[in-house]
């Protein structure tokens, strides 16, 4: 917890100095089409992530939205990993009992190109979720518990724009509570509301 401490409050302290160099709102065309630069996004994705505790790999899960207010780039969204990712459909429940969910707000860093774009986000998040406790000796029973807290939540992400509001690319972060910790990457498509209208 401390190195990712450590990390975020460098991070914020850089972020401080960057904003007062944030990039200006322009509108330009390209291929005939009429776009904003400094727009609001959409993410989401699938991927890999390392349980620290267990060591034991895990799938996540990731949907978040992005807009700037003034200078700053905020991010909301919600982050779900599980050694078993599927749902049974018939109980609308999830197949296995350790699993984490993160509600997290971020404040982040952003540069937009023509064919890429970047950002890194940090911030507080809300975890809830059951993890394994221990195994019965006797009847080699799994019991997991619940738990729900508060954690931090980190994102870089990197996006190739196949057009330049939307795109695919490649995460990486770390999610961290008393209770839950994994690392891990994830591939995510870029939706942007860059687009304003033909010309």
């Amino acid at each position: 917890m401390k190195y990712c401490l450590k990390i975020s409050l460098v991070f914020l302290f850089l972020f401080t100095i960057k904003t007062a160099f944030a990039q200006e709102s322009e509108i330009f065309v390209h291929n005939d089409k009429l776009y904003k630069t400094v727009d609001r996004w959409f993410s989401i994705g699938v991927g890999g992530s390392l349980n620290t505790e267990l060591k034991e790999r895990e799938v996540n899960f990731d949907a978040a939205f992005h807009q700037r207010i003034w200078k700053i780039y905020l991010q909301t969204g919600y982050h779900r990993c599980s050694d078993e990712f599927l749902y049974d459909a018939s109980l609308l429940k999830s197949l296995s009992l350790q699993k984490m969910n993160d509600l997290y707000f971020g404040v982040g860093w952003r540069s937009s190109k023509l064919y890429s774009n970047v950002s890194f986000f940090t911030g507080p998040a809300y975890s809830y979720g059951s993890r394994f406790h221990h195994t019965d000796p006797i009847s080699n029973a799994d019991f997991f518990e619940a738990y729900n807290a508060l954690g931090l939540y980190s994102n870089f992400n990197f996006t190739y724009k196949l057009f330049y509001d939307i795109g695919i690319g490649v995460s990486l972060y770390d999610s961290y509570n008393k209770y839950y910790h994994v690392y891990g990457f994830r591939f995510h498509i870029y939706f942007s509301g860059a687009f304003r209208k033909n010309v």
